[in-house]
């Protein structure tokens, strides 16, 4: 979200900063690439073993809301 608003300010700059602007695109669409290969990995874990990923995340939900 920090790199899109700071994409946005970029471009509403007088005038656009349009290099600046598009570094911060092409790293958005990185981080999107990486954030979707981890979501495939969790996949790929959940149908391998579902009961014990499941157990994981209950674990951490409940560490993390008992602090």
């Amino acid at each position: 979200m920090t790199r899109a608003s700071s994409c946005a300010r970029w471009l509403g700059a007088n005038p656009p900063n349009l290099e600046r602007a598009q570094c911060a695109l092409e790293r958005i669409v990185k981080d999107g690439g990486r954030a979707s290969a981890v979501v495939d990995r969790i996949l790929v874990a959940i149908k391998r073993e579902p009961i014990r990923v499941q157990q994981i995340i209950s674990m951490r939900w409940c560490a993390r809301w008992s602090r």
